[in-house]
């Protein structure tokens, strides 16, 4: 995933500086956001979000907010879409007041951020002179590479694939490199869910997926099986669900 962080400061009685970079804190652009456009909202938060009773609606807070640092000029739409197919972590530093605004409700107008797959998450960041960047980044470990393996070859699906052979040429590239392979044997989507779900989120560092893709109305499509054996024609957003 991909951390864009977005730094809220204020400059003066009634505005904030918004800068927004993605790895250098010192590489960054800004514009100005008038505080009386979010006033309101300011209001909400305080009243509804951290009490007992909850806001009429969720969605036109999120779409407020998200138009307000977007801004008629669309400037974080272009940075989301940039990255959009990574996954981002939204990193929002804010202080006084803006911190009571419920960042967690982004709505682009077409869903909540959490809700895209994959998905925007917005998380709160302190920023200070000993922060100077925020990074979901570990340390490092000396560990074979994990890479989880399927192919499909659907009924009546031609030619059909010589997945085994791809199995083995993966493992004779990696025979010289410490490799864990794991092979999901059905082809089908909702196994490999289950597959997955069985491990921990970042266990596997490798999805190779082998099969055939078409066009399907006019769209891509990966050609994998259903639990029965048929052709399921899957998106790429079906694959990364």
């Amino acid at each position: 995933m991909q951390t864009l962080h977005l730094d809220l400061k204020p400059v003066a009685e009634n505005y904030v500086e918004l800068r927004y970079f993605v790895n250098n804190p010192n590489q960054y652009e800004k514009r100005s956001l008038c505080l009386t456009e979010v006033a309101d909202l300011i209001e909400l938060a305080e009243r509804d979000y951290y009490v007992s009773s909850l806001p009429e609606d969720y969605t036109v807070t999120g779409r407020r907010l998200y138009n307000w640092l977007d801004g008629s000029d669309r400037t974080l739409q272009p940075l989301l879409d940039k990255h959009r197919r990574e996954g981002i972590v939204l990193a929002i530093a804010t202080s006084e007041k803006l911190a009571h605004l419920p960042w967690e409700v982004l709505h682009d107008g077409n869903g909540f951020l959490v809700q895209r797959v994959p998905a925007i998450v917005p998380v709160r960041w302190v920023s200070d002179s000993t922060v100077k960047k925020l990074t979901i980044d570990g340390e490092p470990e000396n560990r074979a590479l994990q890479v989880l393996f399927m192919a499909t070859s659907p009924l009546d699906v031609k030619p059909v694939l010589d997945f085994e052979g791809e199995e083995a040429r993966i493992l004779e590239a990696t025979k010289r490199q410490p490799l864990a392979l794991m092979v999901e044997e059905s082809g089908c989507l909702s196994e490999l869910g289950y597959l997955v779900d069985g491990y921990d989120r970042d266990y596997f560092d490798v999805l190779h997926l082998t099969g055939h893709a078409t066009l399907q109305d006019g769209q891509p499509r990966f050609i994998t099986e259903t639990e029965t054996g048929e052709a399921n024609y899957a998106s790429a957003g079906d694959i990364a669900q």
